[in-house]
């Protein structure tokens, strides 16, 4: 990354435990759009590069960090603006959840019971899919997903923790190892449950960032994408004509796609498939 260059990671919801992400990533975090407005507007860098803590499913907060700073940037007083791709998508995602499969069976586990902090029914709903597609494609064992309460309201949800290992114990399983599916930490001791280690975790987010200057270099700042990331979400967007319900209206706001070259060029990814 140049030195003109300033990186912050917004944790979204998916990213519950801001110190260890800060300590981990190895970037300053922010973990509301206030605090992300006053880390740009202390930088003396010359751009920034907003790196969204998420696997894609927290896209709400995508929206709001893309809402931000495209107020910032009609202030005209900061620096240029980038937000970057959140640092896992659904591919990487899946292949991580499908490394901690194998790993717990190359164990001598009967179990997995994947943890993940709730977003919101349809954020949850996505990982429930990806947990399948990755059980689907890996060693046959129990597996299981389950969620943390949602912060910082504590509301239910479900499953918890504690329902999923009643579960588990019911179909008889009699070792159940335990792994996140979000962004979150678990410390016990020598143990760690998360969803990939730190040096992956710093490298995603830096790609992620450099990404982002690419796309920059050929006019893509993220916003417009970023503006439109839960546009999709919800029940709004969620139901056929099959239900009496024509999509005839039509949209007043631009749909932008991303930018596409001719020139070859390579990325590396580091991460584990």
């Amino acid at each position: 990354m140049s030195e003109d260059t300033q990186v912050i990671v917004f944790a979204t919801a998916e990213a519950p435990q801001r110190k260890q992400l800060a300590e981990q990533g190895g970037f300053p975090v922010a973990s509301s759009t206030r605090e992300l407005t006053e880390l740009i507007e202390a930088t003396q860098s010359l751009r920034v590069v907003v790196v969204p803590a998420s696997t894609g499913r927290d896209l709400t907060a995508i929206t709001q960090v893309a809402q931000t700073l495209t107020w910032l940037e009609s202030s005209g007083s900061v620096p240029q603006l980038l937000l970057a791709a959140p640092i896992f998508n659904d591919t990487y995602t899946i292949a991580y959840l499908r490394r901690r499969i194998r790993a717990a069976t190359q164990r001598g586990s009967d179990a997995l019971a994947f943890v993940a902090q709730a977003v919101d029914p349809f954020a949850d709903a996505e990982l429930f899919r990806r947990v399948r597609l990755a059980e689907q494609y890996s060693e046959k064992i129990q597996v299981s997903l389950c969620f943390d309460a949602k912060l910082p309201t504590k509301a239910d949800v479900f499953p918890t923790l504690e329902q999923t290992m009643l579960t588990l114990d019911k179909l008889g399983a009699t070792r159940v190892e335990l792994a996140r599916a979000d962004l979150g930490l678990w410390e016990d001791g020598e143990q760690r449950f998360d969803l990939c280690g730190a040096r992956a975790l710093h490298t995603a987010i830096h790609l992620s960032a450099r990404n982002a200057q690419h796309a920059a270099e050929h006019g893509d700042d993220g916003l417009a994408a970023g503006l439109l990331a839960d546009h999709a979400a919800g029940f709004a967007h969620s139901h056929g004509d099959e239900d009496g319900h024509a999509h005839q209206h039509e949209h007043s706001h631009p749909h932008p796609h991303s930018h596409s070259h001719a020139h070859a060029h390579s990325h590396a990814h580091p991460h584990t498939h």
